[in-house]
């Protein structure tokens, strides 16, 4: 059973985002959305033992609301464990782990999914969740690999109208699908199985 000290009270929040940083997968954290249509995130907990204990920390109201589920996302830093950007109606970030938050004037109004750009590496970080789908996208100069959960993504996608679908931000962006690697790790209600 998971335990977060002084959490919220039932109705008084909607959905509980999770993220962690990939270096550290021991840090994670967690953002309540508040309940009602227009309520901006009621709380904020960080782990850093994996989820066993949690201690409070202040909630990211600049976020603003996430329309009861709707644009409510959490993005953490994959090397940086302190850094964590959420983003509901508006956008803001915390760079001391959710000890304070910063708005920001970037973006557009509700937002689904953050990536991150490391500044030593060419590859591409990105997170995307929908209801209770999450899926989790890293690109990288490569070979044309595209892989969905570890799978080649035509074991996903057999027609070519759903393939050119997948990789048409590669080619919007004038980016040759064969000099990249992207791998797409998928969960939720939404995600097809073969």
């Amino acid at each position: 059973t998971v335990v977060f000290p002084n959490a919220p009270n039932a109705g008084t929040y909607r959905t509980v985002q999770l993220d962690y940083c990939h270096k550290y997968p021991k840090v994670v954290f967690a953002v309540f959305e508040g309940f009602a249509f227009d309520a901006a995130p009621v709380a904020f907990y960080k782990s850093s033992d994996g989820g066993i204990t949690w201690k409070a920390k202040t909630p990211p109201t600049a976020a603003g609301p996430g329309y009861q589920a709707y644009c409510m996302v959490m993005g953490a830093h994959p090397t940086d464990s302190n850094r964590v950007v959420v983003g509901g109606r508006d956008i803001c970030r915390t760079s001391n782990g959710g000890t304070s938050w910063t708005p920001l004037d970037i973006g557009h109004s509700d937002h689904h999914s953050f990536a991150f750009f490391p500044k030593t590496t060419n590859e591409f970080l990105g997170t995307g969740r929908r209801k209770t789908s999450v899926a989790r996208v890293r690109l990288a100069p490569g070979n044309g690999k595209i892989t969905i959960n570890r799978r080649p993504f035509e074991t996903y996608f057999p027609m070519d109208t759903q393939r050119a679908t997948v990789t048409q931000p590669l080619t919007v962006t004038g980016t040759r699908p064969s000099a990249v690697r992207l791998g797409i790790s998928a969960t939720g209600k939404s995600l097809v199985v073969p």
